[in-house]
């Protein structure tokens, strides 16, 4: 029986240098802002990793 080839899905996004302080900075709204840099804590100090943008 002749093996079966499998086509993988190319990822879309991909990690950009961009900074992710500057984009959460961006955000007119103060609380959105607060709550967002709040997220980004969290986030890190959950999963030991830095922030990326993609």
């Amino acid at each position: 029986m002749a093996e079966k080839k499998t086509k993988l899905a190319e990822i879309k996004t991909k990690p950009t240098s961009a900074s992710v302080e500057e984009f959460i900075n961006a955000i007119n709204d103060e609380q959105k802002r607060k709550d967002c840099f709040v997220l980004l804590e969290m986030m890190k100090k959950a999963s030991g990793e830095e922030p990326i943008m993609e």
